[in-house]
Parts: structure tokens; sequence; C-alpha cells
């Protein structure tokens, strides 16, 4: 979105334009760091979440490990530094699965999304504050999302994207 600054955070900027319309009113948009979402299964068929409390819908949530890709950082290493931080597990592989728009109304930003096999659990790891690890059967996973116990759209997507490369989420 082309547009000048009009607010300022570490975490985003806010952006105001006149390209959209008739150039009355201005339009909006949120400007941030790229995002990183990795389905990681064990190779005992685990899907790895992490459930930690979001504020901004007053609710424990259970996701995907992820984050931001920083300005330093590629997309893939982005998502291994994620993974281990968020879950202590290390992968020595990361597939893409997509590169998204999270919402095109509102952010300029985009969604990397990865699927991995092959990780470990790093022998020394110190938990983040706030994020229980949850390992939950991969095939079972709609059971989640029909319960509406995993409900995080955006991981929604990156499980469909899985599906389209071959990878069942559930057992038919």
């Amino acid at each position: 979105m082309k547009g000048k600054t009009v607010f300022s955070t570490k975490w985003f900027n806010i952006i105001e334009s006149n390209t959209i319309g008739n150039g009355e009113e201005p339009y909006y948009g949120l400007q941030t760091l790229d995002y990183v979402s990795i389905l990681p299964i064990t190779h005992q068929g685990e899907i790895v979440l992490v459930k930690q409390y979001r504020a901004i819908v007053d609710m424990f949530t259970l996701e995907l490990p992820g984050g931001h890709v920083e300005k330093t950082q590629t997309p893939e290493q982005a998502a291994k530094i994620e993974l281990y931080e968020e879950t202590g597990y290390l992968a020595n592989n990361m597939e893409l699965l997509g590169e998204l728009h999270p919402d095109v109304g509102r952010l300029t930003n985009k969604m990397w999304c990865y699927i991995t096999s092959d990780i470990s659990k790093a022998e020394k790891w110190i938990p983040e504050r706030g994020i229980k690890i949850v390992k939950y059967p991969f095939h079972k996973i709609g059971a989640l999302i029909q319960n509406k116990q995993f409900n995080h759209a955006l991981n929604l997507a990156v499980l469909y994207l899985a599906e389209l490369k071959g990878i069942p989420i559930q057992k038919k």
C-alpha cells in the first residue's frame, strides 16, 4: 500500500492512502512485518501446537507455532527460529506450503506457510513464558476444528495448503 505513515509503533505502522474511491476520505491500512506459520509433525504423527493467552480475544488459543519475519531474516530462517523458541523443536528442513496475504483489506504483509516432519526436541531449551506445548494426533485435528478449539483462520489456511499438497489432515 502506497501512502504516508500517520502512526508508528515498534510492531506496526498505520498508512494513509487517498488512492481508493473518490479520495474524499482517506483509506487506512496496517503495515507490519511478514508472518510465518509452521505445521510441525513429530515422528509419532502428532502436530505440535502452542496454547497461549491472547489478550485481544481474551482467551487461551491453540495455534500453530509462528511469528514475525524480522528484517534480517528469510522466511525460512524465521520459521526455524520461531519453531524452536515456541516449542523447543529443531527442524532440519522446512517445506514451503505457500505464501498468503492475511487480510487484503487492511494488512500489507504476507504470511509464509511451512510444514516440517523432520523435527527433534532440543536438548537445552528454555520455554517461552505463557506458552504451553500441546501435541495432538495430526490425523484427528479435524475434531479440534469441529469443536472450535482450533479456530484461528490463518492456521486453518495452513492446514488447507497441506491438504492441497496431498497431506491429509484426517483419516478418511
